[in-house]
C-alpha cells in the first residue's frame, strides 16, 4: 500500500542527525571554537602559552575545514612547518657579511644578500642582559666565513628560517652551549627532528654549568622581555629593530590571521 501523504512529508522533514560524519562535524566545530576561546583569553596567559594557544586555534580551524570541505581555511591552517615532511630541505651557501645579533646573520651569496633567521633557538635582545654576548659570540664563530644554511622555509619578514653550519658545525648549537640562546621551545616541532634532542640537551647542560645567560639564576626569555616591551606576543620570529607595537585585540588577531 503507497505510504500516506502524511508519512511522505514527515519522511521529507527528516534530517540525519547522527552517524560518523554529522559525529566529524560536531567534532570539528567543537574544536575550533574551544580552540577560539582559548585564544581569545590568551592575554591571561605566558608568551610561550599564547604561542600554542595560536597553533590550537589554527589546528581546530584546519580540522572544521578539512571535515566541511572549505578548502580557503585549510590553506589558511596548515601552513608548512620548516622541518614538515610537506617540502624538501634546501641548502644555500653564502659568505657572513654582518651580524644582526645572536640569532640571526646575512650573506652574501649567488643571486643576491639573505637574511637568516636561526631555526629552533632564540637569542637575548641587544638591550636585554646576555644580549651583547651572545651576539659577539656568534661574530666570532660566523664573521666572514662562509657558511651553509639548511632550510625549508623563509618567516613573515622574508628571513630564511635554517639550521647554519660553518666547517660543519652546527652554530645553532654551538649558540646554546655556550649559553648564549634558549631554546625555542614553542617551536619544537619546527626543528629538523634529528636536532631537538640535542638542542634541548645543550640548553639543559648549559644552564647547569651556569654558563653565558644561565649565570643569572632566573634569566628572562626574550619572548617574554618582547612581551613586556609591547611586542606582539604572536610574532614568530619577530623583528628586532621594531618599534613597540600595541597589544592587539581579538578580533584583529582573528582578521590577520585569515
Amino acid at each position: 500500500m503507497p505510504a500516506s501523504k502524511n508519512n511522505r512529508r514527515r519522511t521529507s522533514r527528516r534530517r540525519p542527525t547522527s552517524g560518523p560524519l554529522a559525529g566529524r562535524i560536531r567534532k570539528a566545530l567543537a574544536a575550533a571554537v574551544i580552540a577560539a576561546a582559548c585564544f581569545a583569553a590568551g592575554t591571561q596567559f605566558s608568551g610561550t602559552s599564547v604561542e600554542r594557544l595560536s597553533g590550537a586555534l589554527q589546528t581546530g580551524v584546519s580540522a572544521a575545514g578539512r571535515v566541511l570541505g572549505l578548502s580557503s581555511f585549510h590553506s589558511q591552517a596548515s601552513a608548512p612547518d620548516p622541518a614538515s615532511g610537506g617540502a624538501e630541505a634546501r641548502s644555500l651557501s653564502g659568505k657572513v657579511v654582518r651580524v644582526a645579533d645572536g640569532d640571526t646573520i646575512t650573506l652574501s651569496a649567488p643571486g643576491g644578500t639573505f637574511r637568516v633567521r636561526f631555526l629552533g633557538i632564540d637569542a637575548p635582545e641587544h638591550d636585554q642582559q646576555g644580549g651583547q654576548e651572545s651576539h659577539l659570540h656568534l661574530v666570532s664563530m660566523v664573521m666572514g666565513r662562509t657558511v651553509t644554511v639548511r632550510y625549508r622555509t623563509t618567516d613573515q619578514y622574508g628571513r630564511i628560517v635554517g639550521k647554519v653550519l660553518a666547517d660543519g658545525r652546527d652554530v645553532n648549537l654551538e649558540q646554546l652551549r655556550s649559553g648564549n640562546a634558549w631554546f625555542y621551545r614553542a617551536y619544537a616541532n619546527s626543528v629538523f627532528p634529528e636536532d631537538r634532542m640535542p638542542y634541548q640537551k645543550a640548553e639543559r647542560e648549559a644552564c647547569q654549568a651556569r654558563l653565558g645567560l644561565w649565570k643569572d639564576p632566573n634569566p628572562t626569555p626574550p619572548w617574554d622581555f618582547r612581551r613586556n616591551r609591547g611586542k606582539s606576543k604572536l610574532s614568530d620570529f619577530s623583528e628586532r629593530a621594531a618599534a613597540p607595537q600595541p597589544e592587539k585585540g581579538f578580533l584583529q588577531r582573528l582578521k590577520e590571521k585569515f
